[in-house]
């Protein structure tokens, strides 16, 4: 059985690769700025910035994943996203779409696949004469082959809420920046909290909330392809709003120095299990962050 499997993983990943070498000649690839590159837009020009990954390409298709279902409304308003042509949102796609450079073996490979199997459904939703950002700005240390590029990329990403009064819009499961210094450097921070899962079943609900708040304070999203769709609206209102995704958990692995995408206590990491860990925790801090919550 498992001299089977290890064939099957060899078959698999020799298959994946001469696809995404046919898919390299076959198609147009967009260009994308580098990660610091694209920090260094948002931060000169304080942009709010959505991010466009493997799950947020699926879900033009209505394709599900862990944590959304596949949706026609959510596939197109994605759509609407990603061909808009916003002054005010940066509108990022994966830098791995214009090249592996830089990036861990294990990504590339990743990458490969994805790109062997679905490019030609990407490749129907992307402007080939723009330059894109570079939404893995939220993952600079795990998909990286020099670890050290994660300490200048951190230091950036926090100097985007340096100083500022921050509303953090997540999943019940997922508390952003609790256990660790990520946002000790904002002046206050507040949530909202919503479903971890299936959250755009929630949105005119949390849009109409947030819509109700200061626009002088800055907005992070984590809540899968809703945040993509919902900092996207808060930038046409006036808000800055960015969509942060899985900024906390690359964070935490980057503490920890560690090799491998692991769980982490008391957090919902969807790529490590599909399983809702037990996260409540006993913090007044965090308890009296919470200002909304729509379940």
């Amino acid at each position: 059985m498992i001299v089977t499997e290890m064939i099957n993983r060899v078959f698999n990943l020799i298959l994946d690769v001469a696809k995404y070498a046919m898919t390299k000649i076959k198609y147009r690839f967009p260009k994308v700025l580098s990660i610091e590159e694209t920090l260094d837009v948002v931060l000169s020009e304080k942009k709010s910035f959505v991010r466009y990954g493997d799950g947020e390409f699926n879900q033009l298709s209505q394709i599900s994943i862990g944590f959304q279902d596949g949706d026609e409304a959510l596939s197109k308003r994605l759509k609407e996203v990603l061909n808009s042509k916003s002054t005010t949102c940066l509108i990022c796609i994966p830098g791995s779409l214009h090249t592996f450079t830089g990036m861990e073996w294990k990504s590339r490979l990743m990458w490969m696949h994805l790109i062997g199997k679905y490019y030609k459904n990407y490749y129907l939703n992307l402007n080939f004469n723009t330059v894109y950002p570079n939404s893995l700005i939220t993952r600079p240390y795990m998909d990286l082959s020099n670890k050290n590029r994660a300490v200048t990329i951190f230091n950036k990403l926090k100097q985007i809420w340096n100083g500022r009064e921050i509303i953090i819009i997540e999943g019940e499961h997922s508390k952003l920046g609790i256990g660790n210094d990520l946002f000790s450097n904002a002046n206050s921070i507040k949530r909202l909290i919503t479903a971890s899962k299936n959250a755009f079943i929630k949105y005119d609900l949390i849009l109409s909330e947030v819509a109700n708040y200061d626009k002088n304070s800055l907005i992070l999203i984590a809540l899968g392809p809703t945040a993509t769709v919902l900092a996207y609206d808060l930038a046409n209102k006036g808000f800055q709003a960015c969509d942060v995704g899985h900024i906390d958990v690359e964070y935490e692995w980057f503490l920890q120095q560690a090799t491998k995408k692991t769980a982490i206590n008391g957090k919902f990491v969807n790529e490590v299990s599909t399983s809702i860990p037990e996260t409540h925790i006993n913090d007044a801090a965090y308890e009296r962050q919470i200002i909304s919550k729509i379940l």
